[in-house]
């Protein structure tokens, strides 16, 4: 999913791929405190896996916040 959103064309992604990214990932809730968690941990493993995480969750915030702006009323979206 993430690398579908990264290969959308340069006026970015589709409706349709917007739509089945915020369907198939839903972005995960994550505290503060598992982040401080997470950055304690220094082994190269680790830091991939969050590193790995961090990419899928990002696209999966991306896509979800696109949708969010794209089903917004017009009056609305007109607001500064």
């Amino acid at each position: 999913t993430a690398a579908a959103l990264s290969e959308a064309s340069s006026e970015g992604p589709s409706l349709d791929m917007l739509d089945a990214l915020t369907e198939a990932s839903p972005p995960q809730p994550v505290s503060i405190s598992q982040m401080m968690l997470a950055s304690g941990r220094t082994s190269p493993a680790v830091r991939l896996a969050n590193a790995q995480f961090l990419r899928r969750e990002l696209a999966s915030r991306r896509a979800h916040v696109l949708s969010l702006l794209r089903t917004m009323p017009p009056p609305l979206a007109s607001q500064p």
